[in-house]
């Protein structure tokens, strides 16, 4: 049931995201774009303890395109360094690995309340902690590799020979919501 909803895909923005964004705007990704058989390419393809790595390093791959297209300079995450699994120090090198663009991270060196006192200060706390699944939360492994080696992941990689096709469909259909 899960996976044939239109709600899910590989950029972890479900259209149900609209009621969660603050400011600025959105990407939306058509999901049947990046889909096979009716199911999650990655999930099917890359080991359960590394999904979480591969999920952000395609997200990353998408936003940079898009980024580009738009005539953007950087990418701008809300990753804060030791938050979740692929938060460690090892994990953004393997995000970043994929990206030629400057990836900033506002909020890298805050710890979680600091971060929490910041939303509620911007009106976006309230926001963020309304229930809500995407992709990054309902597939988390059990036990996700939180030093993930970057030449390891590369050689998954290179087996997802759809991968490309499914991100520049992705790309090409994005759509961009004003908020």
């Amino acid at each position: 049931r899960l996976l044939d909803t239109p709600d899910i895909d590989i950029i972890c923005s479900p259209r149900s995201c609209r009621n969660r964004q603050y400011g600025g705007g959105a990407i939306m990704t058509p999901p049947e774009s990046i889909t096979r058989a009716g199911k999650l390419y990655l999930l099917e393809n890359v080991p359960h303890d590394k999904l979480t790595i591969h999920l952000k390093r395609a997200m990353m791959r998408a936003a940079e395109k898009i980024a580009e297209k738009d005539g953007a300079w950087s990418l701008i995450t809300g990753e804060s360094v030791g938050q979740v699994a692929s938060q460690t120090m090892q994990g953004i090198y393997a995000i970043n690995a994929v990206c030629n663009m400057p990836v900033l991270r506002p909020l890298a060196g805050m710890d979680k309340q600091e971060i929490i006192n910041i939303g509620t200060k911007i009106g976006t706390y309230d926001i963020s902690i309304r229930p809500y699944e995407d992709c990054c939360t309902i597939f988390v492994a059990k036990h996700p590799q939180i030093k993930p080696r970057l030449n390891v992941i590369e050689r998954i990689e290179r087996k997802l020979t759809d991968l490309d096709k499914y991100l520049e469909e992705a790309v090409e259909n994005a759509e961009i919501i004003e908020l």
